[in-house]
């Protein structure tokens, strides 16, 4: 008879109770076992060989494929990090975990992750990131006895991008663990892999590889990486132990549908990924499954590995995921999908979704329908002729919107920043929450669909500023082209803020104010925009109102290294160098990681 832990135990039993109990489990013939999850950052599904790649970029995910199951037909819940990750680990969509876009707003803690059921259950958890987008404070730390993120730099001004840690690096990191680890108790461990996210700089011979396609250059990178994380789980005797998962968390377009990049639309460029799974048993090797999968189903893929039982969220709350782990979805399965990115940045309508076996719906000004079995491109709209299932996805949407949502964290300051400020004399900013439009609503704002050449226009001035520090010729051409954007779009927020950038590369900080006001009235919760007012006032010297916005910053993003260095540099010039001790210590830490 097989035993298993109760849910009972799984939740309220110490860590070595439960590790007990496992072994136990394990010794009866039980499925506990440990999971490894690779998340492949920006990695369209076509990027991979096993998915009709055929340029030689993937060996290592292709023979990951041959030994697993993969699955044709995988989904991301929106086309940004943070958002999908979340999703990863709490097996629900971003309506109802809350996290909608990288940097808004972190994953509230009466969420139930993946991470803390495998740590109550008396697994081992550690996470080796490559991007600061997943840093801790964005809440998916929660569960995690260790938890790395790279280091931040500081510099003496704004910059575009995120810092990062190569994947090969990060490999290095999980494999290490891996041997260090407790022999006798499994383990949830993540590794995830950055490198397919711009800009690209492969390394020559993985260029070379990818037929000197510098996207597909940092693809191979994250394969050569992969590679040898899965020889160190295979030198460590764990193969037969351990389910490997392996996932995009979203695409990468490159001009299909007048997208570069990713963020704003919702096309299966930016939406289909990869998702291969590899049992410890060896069962369903070389299986393809056609059904829709969803990222979403992680999580209860995960737990089912683990011999736990999915159970929910907050006050019991049903999963949005499957677990994937013994049968494929059925044949009507659906899975949402969206993006409020153009209504967050730029003031466009936002975009949801419904997608399963029959087609595509897409919820816009302009609703439209795609049957990608015959119209994998998305070139042939059949709203019109296919009324009932545009009918059938609204129900779903409608369905979905009337599921329990996570509960927001009461906003706060970190408790040691706000101790300080007040025992100097001030007073942080209020917290400001974000409500976002209902899923089906209909709102007066532009149909994204509509707004290519303003994306366009948005990217070119982006990359006059990646020009470098001192190219005034640049700047000027940057400065006319987002002064003439926010003049036809008030509402683009992302104009107005690479505006303000634009600005502060020319030294004109008290121009620079302005804009950066202008973002905060409608987007009061991006550190960056805080810390970037912060270095204005600063700089025209306005202390004290620095101060605040550097606070702000803080409140948002415990480690945001600009923000700190400002604090830190306040402080200690208005002789507090007591007081910005600990700060200064995070300060330090934050950029001294691994």
């Amino acid at each position: 008879m097989r035993i298993r832990p109760s849910a009972w135990l799984a939740r309220r039993a110490t860590p070595s109770l439960a590790a007990l109990a496992l072994t136990l489990g394990a010794c009866s013939g039980g499925g506990e076992h440990s999971v490894l999850l690779v998340t492949l950052d920006t990695t369209r599904a076509e990027a991979l060989g096993v998915y009709g790649n055929p340029h030689p970029v993937t060996p290592n995910l292709d023979r990951l494929a041959a030994e697993g199951v993969l699955f044709e037909q995988a989904y991301s819940v929106a086309p940004l990090t943070l958002p999908a990750h979340a999703s990863m680990l709490t097996g629900l969509v971003p309506p109802r975990h809350g996290v909608r876009d990288n940097g808004l707003a972190a994953l509230p803690r009466s969420a139930v992750t993946l991470a803390e059921r495998a740590r109550e259950a008396g697994f081992q958890t550690a996470a080796f990131l490559g991007s600061v987008v997943l840093d801790e404070g964005f809440g998916l730390e929660q569960g995690f006895e260790r938890y790395e993120a790279p280091a931040r730099s500081f510099y003496n001004g704004p910059s575009l991008g995120y810092a990062e840690r190569p994947a090969a690096e990060v490999a290095k990191l999980a494999a290490a663990w891996l041997h260090a680890r407790d022999p006798k108790r499994p383990f949830f461990l993540w590794a995830h892999f950055w490198d397919a996210h711009a800009p690209y700089s492969p390394a020559p011979e993985m260029k070379a590889r990818a037929g000197n396609n510098d996207y597909l250059g940092e693809v191979a990178a994250c394969d050569a990486a992969l590679g040898k994380l899965l020889a160190a789980l295979r030198a460590e005797g764990l193969e037969d132990s351990t389910l490997v998962v392996v996932v995009g968390d979203h695409g990468e377009s490159f001009g299909e549908h007048g997208e570069l990049s990713h963020g704003p639309f919702v096309w299966n460029t930016t939406l289909r990924v990869p998702l291969i799974l590899r049992r410890p048993d060896g069962r369903r090797a070389g299986e393809r499954v056609g059904s829709v999968a969803s990222v979403v189903d992680v999580y209860p893929t995960a737990l089912a590995a683990m011999g736990l039982e999915p159970g929910g969220g907050e006050g019991g709350a049903t999963l949005d995921g499957l677990s994937l782990l013994e049968d494929e979805p059925g044949p009507r399965r659906g899975a949402y999908f969206e993006s409020y990115y153009g209504y967050l940045n730029f003031g466009w309508h936002p975009l949801a979704g419904w997608v399963e076996p029959r087609g595509k719906y897409l919820h816009a000004p302009t609703p439209r329908f795609y049957e990608l079995t015959h119209d994998p491109k998305e070139e042939h709209d059949l709203a019109p002729e296919r009324g009932g299932l545009v009918s059938e996805a609204r129900g779903a949407l409608a369905e979905l919107a009337k599921k329990p949502v996570l509960a927001r964290d009461a906003e706060g300051l970190d408790p040691e920043l706000k101790r300080t400020l007040q025992a100097v004399g001030y007073a942080a900013f209020a917290s400001e929450g974000v409500e976002l439009p209902a899923l089906l609503a209909e709102l007066a704002l532009p149909d994204p669909h509509e707004r290519t050449r303003e994306l366009a226009d948005v990217q070119r001035a982006g990359g006059l500023l990646d020009g470098g520090l001192l190219d005034a010729e640049k700047y000027a051409e940057a400065e006319t082209l987002l002064r003439a954007i926010v003049a036809r779009n008030p509402d683009n927020l992302y104009g107005w803020d690479r505006l303000a950038l634009c600005l502060m590369r020319m030294q004109r900080h008290r121009e620079a104010i302005a804009p950066l006001e202008r973002v905060l009235a409608g987007a009061p919760g991006n550190a960056d925009t805080w810390s970037y007012l912060a270095a204005c006032r600063l700089v025209v010297g306005e202390e004290e109102q620095a101060l605040a916005a550097f606070t702000r910053a803080l409140e948002l993003d415990p480690n945001h290294v600009q923000a700190l260095g400002g604090l830190v540099h306040l402080m200690e010039d208005a002789g507090l160098g007591k007081e910005a001790a600990s700060f200064k210590q995070r300060f330090e830490a934050v950029q001294s990681r691994p």
